[in-house]
């Protein structure tokens, strides 16, 4: 939840900073664009990563990385010092979803289901508050105090500190059948299923982050106040997570009727 807050701080200040930096839509859609690709096309990546050299290193480099590089773009000099913010900033916030999933998974039990959308219903929440949560700042202190929004993370990386290592001893017990020796024992038609379950998900943040980059300037440009655009994004992305919620727990019911 903490780490997923600061993903999407651009989204609330998208408004501010085409304003002080005269962006045009390509420029803003770059923007979006670099927190998309980094957040999830690099979170193979950290998927192998922590299989192979352990989830704990993950868990807290996630935060720190996220919270420290993503607060920075208030104060950032200019438009590619902010592309370079973003792409740091989103590795931290891509390096933490791959070990939480896994944790999730493992200590769900028959219950993976539900147990993974928990974990990413805490995503959510952050998610969809994080826009108002620097909107806020933004608002109260000014633009030049979005390293405020560092706090949360600095409050919860000792937490994680002291609680990781026993969260994440399981992994070093596990059956350790290669992904590719997996991949190749699948069936075609299961191959083709989890294409479509990928397609599905890419063509659904395709929309998502397309309406997050265009309607902060779109309901700005009418009139719309900055903050109440912020509580319109929290609405939108939460009930999202909690349609998830939902999905999650169905689907350990169907998968139960079916066994």
């Amino acid at each position: 939840m903490v780490t997923d807050t600061y993903s999407s701080f651009i989204v609330g200040l998208i408004p501010v900073l085409a304003g002080k930096l005269e962006l045009s839509i390509f420029m803003v859609s770059i923007l979006t664009a670099t927190n998309f690709i980094t957040n999830n096309l690099t979170q193979p990546l950290f998927g192998y990563l922590s299989d192979r050299y352990g989830l704990r290193y993950f868990l807290l480099a996630g935060p720190v990385l996220a919270s420290v590089f993503l607060s920075l773009i208030g104060i950032a000099p200019s438009y590619y010092v902010i592309l370079i913010f973003l792409f740091l900033g989103n590795l931290g916030v891509a390096a933490i979803h791959p070990p939480s999933a896994a944790i999730a998974s493992y200590f769900g039990g028959r219950r993976k289901g539900l147990s993974n959308s928990i974990v990413s219903f805490g995503g959510s929440i952050g998610y969809a508050s994080g826009s108002l949560f620097i909107i806020l700042i933004v608002k109260k202190l000014g633009l030049n105090f979005t390293p405020v929004a560092m706090i949360p993370a600095l409050i919860i990386f000792p937490l994680l500190l002291k609680f990781s290592r026993s969260i994440s001893r399981f992994n070093k017990n596990e059956n350790r059948v290669s992904f590719l020796k997996r991949f190749k024992m699948l069936r075609k038609a299961r191959i083709l299923l989890l294409g479509m379950i990928m397609f599905s998900a890419f063509s659904r943040d395709v929309l998502i982050y397309s309406l997050l980059t265009f309607m902060p300037l779109y309901l700005t440009s009418q009139g719309v106040k900055l903050l109440n655009f912020g509580v319109i994004t929290t609405v939108f992305i939460l009930v999202g997570g909690i349609g998830g919620l939902f999905a999650g727990f169905y689907s350990d019911r169907i998968k139960k009727e079916l066994q």
